[in-house]
C-alpha cells in the first residue's frame, strides 16, 4: 500500500449510472453488459491517455466511476488534474455521458491490486466522502473489478 500525504484526490461519478444500469436490464444482460462495456471503453480509453501524458497523476477505474491522485502537492498537479477533468466532461457530454467531478487535498492510502482490485483510504478519501454519499457504500476499502452492477455473491458474503 503506497501513503500519499497532502496530495490532490479527485472523484469522478457518472450522474445516473444507476438509472441507467436499470433500464438497460430490460434489454438482457449480454445487451445491457455491451452498452455498460462500450461506455467504460470510452471512459477507459481517454483516462488511459491522460496516465500515459503525466506520471505524476493517476487515474483509474473505481465503482461505476473513476479516481484521480497526484503523487505529490505540487501545485501543477492540480492544475493538470483540472485540465485533464474538465477535456474528461466535456468528451464525456459529446457522447452523452454526464459526469460530476469533485477535488479535494488530503492524505491517502492507495493499494492498485489487479486480481484484488483497489483500495483506498485516508483523510482526502474522507473527505471525497462526504462530497459523493454513493461512496459509503465502499467504506474506502472495497472495490471488486468483476462487479457489474448484480449480486455478486462476494458482496452478499460481506454483508
Amino acid at each position: 500500500m503506497r501513503n500519499y500525504s497532502s496530495v490532490f484526490i479527485g472523484i469522478v461519478d457518472i450522474l445516473g449510472y444507476n438509472s441507467f444500469e436499470q433500464t438497460i436490464v430490460k434489454y438482457g444482460q449480454e445487451s445491457s453488459s455491451a452498452l455498460i462495456k462500450r461506455m467504460f471503453d470510452f471512459l477507459d480509453g481517454n483516462t488511459s491517455v491522460y496516465n500515459e501524458n503525466c506520471k505524476d497523476v493517476h487515474w483509474i477505474r473505481y465503482g461505476d466511476g473513476y479516481v484521480s491522485y497526484s503523487k505529490t502537492n505540487n501545485v501543477k498537479n492540480l492544475s493538470r488534474m483540472i485540465e485533464d477533468a474538465s477535456k474528461l466532461i466535456a468528451l464525456a457530454l459529446s457522447s452523452s455521458i454526464p459526469l460530476r467531478i469533485a477535488i479535494t487535498q488530503g492524505d491517502i492510502k492507495i493499494d492498485v491490486l489487479k486480481e484484488n482490485g483497489v483500495s483506498i483510504t485516508g483523510s482526502g478519501w474522507n473527505d471525497l466522502r462526504k462530497l459523493e454519499k454513493s461512496l459509503d457504500w465502499m467504506g474506502g476499502w472495497l472495490y471488486l473489478p468483476g462487479y457489474d452492477g448484480y449480486h455478486h455473491s462476494t458482496v452478499i458474503n460481506l454483508i
